[in-house]
């Protein structure tokens, strides 16, 4: 569904990756995992269109994407959630996803029903203003706006990073309901997270890929190591 094959981007004079090939495949959930530094962000904003690779190839459902625009490659059906936590913080929970409904051309009715489905607690905080949900709860509003459009493949930065272990399991959860309908590319830190819900897993290193892992019983002792190399 998507293949990355020997991709190379710099910033200024400065390369940041190097050679980078990987693939997701339709129903994955697919993590990277690294040092901070390793280029995992870099990664993600090249593959949703934001930057733009100065070498090699990115393909999504066989057809090339890289040097097309973010809204371009958003609107083919990859959506990215990026690691800020930005919501409209003046708006409710409801005009956020009102406005990622508007945006994606869905039924608002639809969007709403699907971001409870997602996330049941929602249904009782429509009218919140988003800026005053917690670190978690802003991050699930944001990949229940990722997800207003329908996309096929979903971009997710450090989901869990500086959350608590309770709303740790809320995203695993929601994430654990997604998986087998969409595709994920996950940045993550948090191994033991990567251990309960990874089909594959690379590990990347300065810029380059270093391993990749499948087999279920390798990424639980690769996670139980409780490092990255």
């Amino acid at each position: 569904m998507l293949a990355i094959d020997k991709v190379d981007v710099s910033y200024g004079h400065a390369q940041v990756l190097h050679q980078v090939s990987m693939e997701v495949r339709k129903g994955e959930m697919v993590f990277v995992v690294g040092r901070n530094g390793a280029g995992k962000t870099t990664l993600l904003k090249t593959i949703c269109g934001l930057l733009s690779p100065g070498q090699g190839t990115i393909h999504y459902q066989e057809q090339p994407i890289q040097g097309l625009g973010a809204e371009a490659i958003a609107q083919k059906g990859i959506q990215y959630v990026a690691q800020d936590k930005r919501v409209f913080q003046s708006l409710t929970v409801r005009e956020n996803l009102e406005m990622a409904a508007y945006a994606s051309g869905k039924a608002i009715d639809t969007v709403l029903e699907q971001a409870v489905n997602l996330y049941p607690m929602f249904e009782k905080m429509m009218q919140r203003k988003a800026g005053g949900l917690s670190g978690g709860q802003r991050e699930i509003l944001l990949i229940a706006r990722a997800l207003a459009g329908s996309p096929e493949v979903v971009l997710i930065d450090e989901p869990t990073e500086g959350l608590a272990s309770i709303v740790i399991d809320d995203i695993l959860e929601m994430l654990r309901e997604l998986k087998g309908t969409v595709s994920g590319l996950i940045v993550e830190q948090n191994l033991a997270v990567v251990s309960r819900l990874a089909d594959r897993v690379y590990v990347m290193k300065e810029g380059y890929i270093v391993n990749e892992i499948t087999d279920p019983a390798e990424i639980s002792n690769f996670a139980a190591m409780g490092q990255y190399l």
